[in-house]
């Protein structure tokens, strides 16, 4: 499964805004952003299975040196979201805009 995440980027870390189903609806919430932390969408595939269509779980990894976290992935499952994010990362949930 693909999804269309909307990330922005603040003090050095790419944080996920929302995710869509559709391309066409996240590049229309992007413009929606205004311009704050240069949105953009970025075509981002689910790693492993997902038993429910209708959410993913968004990984972030944590940066020390600049003490920021940075999101790595979207993924199927919360275990497999919080393998990739390590043990100081953090794992949404995010549901699947349509």
């Amino acid at each position: 499964m693909t999804v269309y995440m909307v990330v922005t980027q603040y003090m050095g870390g790419i944080q996920d805004e929302a995710i869509f189903a559709s391309k066409l609806a996240a590049e229309e919430y992007t413009r929606s952003l205004g311009g704050a932390g240069g949105p953009r969408v970025v075509e981002c595939p689910v790693f492993g299975a997902s038993p429910e269509q209708t959410q993913v779980y968004v990984a972030s990894c944590y940066d020390p040196p600049l003490d920021i976290h940075t999101v790595e992935g979207a993924y199927g499952t919360y275990e497999e979201a919080k393998a990739a994010a390590g043990e100081r990362g953090v794992v949404l949930t995010r549901e699947i805009r349509k």
